[in-house]
């Protein structure tokens, strides 16, 4: 990040007014992601009155995405629907905008608000593109629990998407979908996904090793949640799941022996979820201080939920 606005600075510092308000969007990003909101909201809207129809419909886009997160709900539409209008003629920056907005949509939801402008940019799409959207449409019936649309929606793209991507993730969601509505051969679908090796592989064996938990069956679980780990040996998730389900198990030590592999592993951002998991495995082995020092440091984590299940961990121990 640090290279980049650099990079991005010595570009708006040159003068090259062509070359400037993207660069000024790129330094707006990088500000959002080293959480500088003050600064990067100065450069989104200046980007916004930008010439070029695709740097102001992004810049907007940007903009509207953070307010809507920051829970500011009106000004985020605002910008979204001048964002829409600025960018009819540029398709890309619409598409942008369009997933901006169904993102939006689905964080407060709205599931058929999100659905209709995942279909509006499907409308405008190039084929690759429209694919993805038609898929992310057909999910938005997943997310309100409506199994049989969403069957009916995955089953329809299913007969008509070339995209393998596309192709392999409506298949797994197609199969999860029929598995909720009782339909047991469809186990065999997502275990052919996952045994497949394609894009969806990965995603397929975490389902099937949330289903075998839910069943009671922790070494299936485990047995593929060390596999998700060959396939990401630097990612700590899998690592957690493991160190999950062998807590489950009774195996504490084990655990702690998974979660501190994790802990070694994980990059800053990956250190707060980790250190639950650690703090159940201490509680676990009756180390309550040691359990209570690991909530304690996720307690003033940004993300909300996190802080929340630390809470919840510390009262549970009577210490706040």
């Amino acid at each position: 990040v640090d290279t980049a606005e650099a990079h991005l600075r010595r570009v708006i510092a040159s003068g090259d007014w062509a070359l400037a308000p993207e660069a000024s969007v790129g330094l707006a990003e990088a500000m959002l992601m080293k959480g500088r909101w003050s600064r990067a909201r100065a450069l989104l809207e200046t980007a916004s009155e930008a010439r070029s129809v695709h740097v102001s419909a992004r810049a907007m886009a940007i903009l509207a995405d953070e307010l809507g997160h920051r829970g500011e709900r009106a000004p985020a539409e605002e910008l979204l629907t001048r964002a829409a209008a600025r960018a009819e003629s540029d398709t890309d920056a619409f598409v942008l905008v369009m997933r901006i907005r169904a993102a939006l949509h689905s964080l407060v939801g709205e599931h058929d608000g999100a659905r209709q402008a995942y279909l509006r940019a499907a409308e405008r799409a190039t084929l690759g593109d429209r694919e993805d959207l038609l898929l992310e449409a057909a999910l938005t019936y997943v997310d309100e629990d409506d199994d049989v649309m969403a069957v009916t929606a995955l089953g329809q793209l299913l007969e008509s998407v070339d995209d393998p991507t596309v192709l392999d993730h409506a298949t797994l969601f197609h199969a999860h979908a029929r598995l909720r509505l009782g339909e047991q051969d469809a186990r065999r679908t997502i275990r052919q996904v996952a045994d497949g090796g394609g894009p969806a592989a990965v995603k397929a064996l975490v389902g099937l090793a949330e289903l075998y938990e839910d069943e009671g069956r922790p070494e299936e679980a485990r047995h593929l949640y060390e596999r998700w780990r060959d396939h990401a040996p630097a990612d700590p998730e899998p690592l957690r799941r493991i160190a999950q389900v062998l807590l489950g198990a009774g195996r504490a030590s084990e655990a702690k022996d998974a979660a501190k592999t994790a802990l070694d592993i994980g990059g800053p951002e990956d250190m707060e979820p980790t250190l639950l998991v650690m703090g159940d495995v201490h509680r676990a082995l009756g180390d309550h201080e040691a359990a209570a020092a690991c909530w304690r440091r996720v307690l003033k984590s940004a993300d909300p939920d996190l802080a929340e299940h630390a809470d919840e961990r510390l009262r549970s121990l009577g210490s706040g």
